[in-house]
């Protein structure tokens, strides 16, 4: 009440005082000095859920405050949570619940313009009412007790501000302990001396082949990655010593996590860059979906002859993700993902750097992702997870020399096909184990069409003299199946 009462009363000193002088004067006749207006603190929000680690079950009743604040919220009965007046920047949220882990939740990006999307994942652990003795420590950083050592986590706003990565996923690893790089012209992961072949990406839980733009065969690298950091919630990077439940991959396993689009209105935002224009719309379907989505293109090729570049690269990808949630207990995703690529090279007589004879070589690449999980709540102690997806992966290149004509010297029309059906349970049985049993089926087929028609070099032999001819049409077939049981 008391400030209240006090702007009413210099309130009417001031409507006295006018009566008494000109609206232009003071009160001894000068021009009166104009307060500066004060500018309103810039706040945004903080959206998301707290979940069970283990049992992907809603934990009620979590506390959550802002780091070095007194702001903050409880979760309600199906773990969700808004935190409003949070300050513009980059904060920290520190989670309490009896029976788990506490929990800190570092570098959140709050933008005025959208809230900020958040998934927390406790750790549960023996709750204890006794004598507590409190040391230094960093809660940011526990690792969960099924996890390897060799498990990162990246959020979002570690990958965007992260020196050399360029929003790229990919490298942004490359620079993590016990990964290696080729070189700097792509992104390889090159995890503990294993093979680029012996990783694998997952979006979502969803199994992409290569998120990368001229992704060659017997790769999962490129030199430009597909996915944008934009939608990216967070990112797992498991080093090696990983589970069962990721297959037969052998080397590293990088775990990208999408957010969800906004519940709360429809929004779109444009991006522009030396390399490209972006798009990204999200927003509500009708009152238990959101969708996001995201395209964009590059227009390198727009501008390659005012800053005289031969080869230009073109490309164009995109990435959606819809969230339905029927009931409490289930939720379905959809999520696609996919990318255009091409380039094409000349080599002419006069070019004393490229010894190539004069011609042509032209690129043309596309690969896409589409998949739908479905996840249901077990119990009180159990999450289940079964997955479908698909997978197309083409490489088109055509080599041609001036010397025969229009006939592609060398020939490589490739494209792979991957499909998946797996399934995933894990259940915490109290002072027993925790349970996590799975199965999965995969068919993949190849159509290969290679041609070297003339005998020339190619990229199947090292000679620079003429070698045997090239005709191969083939296409194949393989069916796997597995499954697993952990304790």
């Amino acid at each position: 009440m008391f400030p209240f009462r006090t702007v009413h009363m210099a309130a009417s000193a001031a409507a006295l005082l006018m009566v008494a002088t000109p609206p232009w004067l003071g009160a001894q006749g000068t021009r009166p000095a104009t307060a500066a207006p004060t500018q309103p603190a810039r706040t945004g929000s903080i959206q998301g859920r707290v979940l069970d680690r283990d049992t992907q079950q809603p934990i009620a009743e979590a506390q959550l405050q802002l780091v070095g604040s007194t702001i903050g919220t409880l979760t309600d009965s199906e773990g969700r949570f808004t935190i409003t007046g949070a300050p513009v920047g980059t904060q920290a949220v520190r989670v309490l619940r009896i029976g788990y882990r506490p929990t800190t939740v570092s570098d959140l990006l709050i933008n005025p313009g959208r809230p900020t999307q958040v998934e927390v994942q406790l750790e549960s652990a023996a709750a204890t009412l006794a004598a507590t003795r409190v040391v230094a420590g960093n809660a940011s950083f526990v690792a969960p007790r099924n996890t390897p050592v060799s498990r990162i986590t990246m959020s979002y706003e570690e990958i965007r501000r992260a020196p050399g990565a360029i929003g790229d996923v990919s490298r942004l690893v490359q620079s993590l302990p016990g990964v290696l790089t080729g070189n700097d012209t792509r992104n390889d992961i090159i995890s503990r001396g294993g093979s680029p072949m012996e990783n694998l990406f997952l979006v979502d839980g969803i199994e992409v082949p290569n998120i990368n733009h001229f992704a060659g065969q017997g790769s999962t690298g490129g030199p430009i990655g597909m996915i944008n950091n934009e939608l990216v919630r967070d990112v797992a990077f498991y080093a090696g010593a990983f589970g069962p439940r990721f297959g037969n991959r052998l080397s590293s396993v990088l775990d990208i996590s999408l957010r969800e689009g906004s519940s709360d209105g429809r929004r779109t935002e444009f991006d522009m860059s030396n390399a490209g224009a972006g798009i990204v719309t999200e927003g509500p379907l009708g009152s238990k979906a959101t969708y996001i989505l995201s395209g964009r293109q590059s227009y390198l090729d727009l501008v390659a002859p005012l800053i005289g570049l031969t080869a230009v690269p073109y490309t164009t990808n995109f990435q959606a993700k819809v969230a339905w949630r029927p009931g409490a207990r289930d939720v379905v995703k959809l999520v696609g993902i996919g990318g255009f690529d091409r380039i094409d090279f000349t080599s002419t007589a006069t070019d004393t750097e490229d010894p190539d004879p004069p011609g042509t070589t032209r690129f043309r690449g596309d690969r896409w992702t589409g998949g739908v999980s479905w996840q249901r709540l077990l119990g009180a102690r159990g999450v289940g997870t079964l997955v479908a997806s698909a997978s197309t992966g083409a490489n088109d290149v055509r080599v041609r020399e001036e010397a025969f004509g229009t006939t592609p010297v060398w020939a490589n029309d490739a494209r792979e096909n991957e499909y998946i059906l797996r399934y995933d349970a894990t259940f915490n049985v109290p002072r027993f184990a925790d349970v996590n049993v799975g199965a999965t089926a995969r068919r993949l087929t190849i159509n290969s069409a290679l041609a070297s028609p003339f005998g020339v070099n190619n990229p199947f032999s090292a000679a620079r003299t003429r070698v045997d001819t090239v005709a191969v049409d083939q296409s194949d077939a393989v069916d796997i199946a597995g499954a697993y049981l952990e304790l």
